[in-house]
């Protein structure tokens, strides 16, 4: 899963907030689903929840939350 969708979110995490992804704790019981925590060199926490199970749109979600305010897209 990490392989497969991690790598393009760890792609978004740079280039949406400028920083490097320093730091990544993963944790998984099914081989299609991931929750993944980071830390950016910004200091940026990130938390991903990564699914290709059938009918899970976790996969296509991205939300964004700070001290302003919050946006979600889903894609």
């Amino acid at each position: 899963m990490l392989l497969d969708l991690g790598v393009h979110h760890f792609d978004l995490l740079r280039f949406l907030f400028g920083a490097e992804v320093e730091k990544v704790s993963a944790r998984s019981s099914d081989p299609r689903r991931a929750e993944v925590s980071c830390a950016l060199s910004d200091g940026t926490r990130a938390e991903i929840a990564l699914s290709a199970a059938p009918g899970s749109d976790v996969a296509n979600t991205l939300e964004i939350e700070g001290d302003r305010g919050a946006l979600a897209l889903s894609f």
